[in-house]
């Protein structure tokens, strides 16, 4: 599971574009925002099976990806947390995770880009390490790689060495 925060500063004129984009990012019907005096909040969710592009179907099932969206808007400031996990019979596909996620991230940018809105996101540093174990290459963020530099493999679940 990745969970990853993106901070908007918006006129409140605004927020009903913010909320369309969502509409538009995520299923229509899976969503729900309410109003509390100077605060808005709300969710947007979708299960979304993973696209044609790659042919998973030799890892024995279907693979699914549960991707949601939470946000808090409050004195001029629109703040998403995403949270995302993609799952196959356990396996989490963690490079493909990271390209979608990204690839939101990316569309809101260039939203807050187009409407002159600040925004405070700092990208995520990844790398790709093979297991010396079983072979399977993942990508770990830094937070992911403990002060022994170690990581547990996302496959086999045997711990190895990588560099920072």
């Amino acid at each position: 599971m990745t969970e990853m925060k993106l901070t908007i500063k918006m006129p409140e004129d605004d927020l009903h574009l913010a909320l369309e984009h969502m509409k538009r990012e995520f299923s229509p019907g899976l969503h729900k925002t309410w109003s509390c005096g100077t605060r808005t909040v709300g969710f947007f969710f979708r299960f979304h099976p993973i696209g044609s592009a790659v042919d998973y179907s030799s890892l024995g099932g279907s693979e699914l990806a549960a991707f949601g969206i939470t946000f808090e808007y409050a004195a001029g400031e629109l703040e998403v947390d995403y949270v995302t996990s993609f799952v196959n019979k356990g396996m989490c596909l963690k490079g493909l995770e990271n390209t979608l996620l990204d690839a939101s991230i990316g569309r809101w940018l260039r939203l807050a880009e187009d409407h002159g809105w600040e925004t405070d996101y700092a990208p995520r540093k990844f790398k790709g390490h093979e297991c010396p174990q079983c072979g399977a290459i993942y990508v770990y963020e830094d937070s992911e790689i403990d002060e022994k530099s170690q990581v547990s493999c996302q496959n086999c679940g045997k711990r190895f060495s990588v560099e920072k």
